[in-house]
């Protein structure tokens, strides 16, 4: 495997890249405020852990952030968005309203053929355990890089190991210590076929399978609704999609 150990933000003056570690991952979802954009590969950020820190009235559940933490990891999503596209990002991830905040985080993305214009993969097998399965904490699993590495996309040669300095968000309005913290079936549900689609890690997909999650959520027959009424259940509609 050929590396770079160069550092870059890849933007141009028209696009720039976002690292999408929830809803985003699916592109279904994100093409809703943002159409603009194009996968670009899969990306690692590093000493950062996934959690889910703030209930979603739209969810029914808590939603993904990632949060400093030395011994772990996360993976996700690159993808290259046009610029005028960036307020509805912004404004998808409730930044005027001080729940999430704007960062720019190293993030080490391994390239491939396959990622620059693929956005589904409706044949990607992983084999994991039954969505049953359940762990109170997401991250006592966490295998290291080298690790999960092997398994990342092994069916096509990457071209180039680079790290870039990405748009990515966090967030700030989190809930009291004690609160209950579990995502919504129907939000995790969509966090992991968004990380099928996105060619994550079987290790790092079989982690998110394992999410003790609340049984209630969203009906899945009301997420192609095309009007937005108030307290719609539509998943894919509407702002906040962390």
């Amino acid at each position: 495997m050929s590396a770079s150990s160069s550092t870059s933000s890849t933007d141009s003056k028209d696009t720039f890249l976002y690292f999408a570690f929830g809803s985003n991952l699916n592109s279904k979802r994100i093409h809703v405020n943002n159409p603009s954009a194009k996968r670009k590969g899969v990306g690692l950020l590093k000493n950062y852990r996934l959690d889910f820190n703030r209930y979603s009235e739209r969810w029914k559940g808590s939603v993904a952030t990632v949060v400093p933490d030395q011994d772990e990891e996360v993976w996700g999503a690159l993808w290259e968005i046009d610029v005028k596209d960036m307020d509805n990002l912004d404004r998808q991830e409730g930044v005027e309203r001080n729940i999430y905040r704007v960062f720019h985080p190293t993030i080490h993305v391994e390239l491939n053929e396959t990622a620059f214009h693929s956005e589904t993969d409706s044949s990607f097998n992983n084999k994991t355990s039954s969505d049953n399965e359940t762990e109170p904490a997401f991250n006592n699993e966490t295998s290291s890089h080298s690790e999960t590495e092997s398994s990342f996309n092994n069916e096509t040669p990457p071209i180039s190991v680079n790290t870039v300095t990405a748009r990515c968000y966090e967030l700030i309005a989190v809930d009291p210590p004690g609160s209950d913290k579990r995502p919504s079936v129907t939000y995790l549900d969509v966090v992991i076929k968004g990380a099928l689609e996105s060619k994550l890690p079987e290790k790092y997909v079989h982690k998110l399978r394992r999410i003790e999650k609340k049984d209630e959520g969203i009906n899945e027959e009301m997420e192609d609704e095309g009007e937005e009424q108030e307290g719609s259940t539509d998943i894919m509609k509407g702002s906040i999609s962390f």
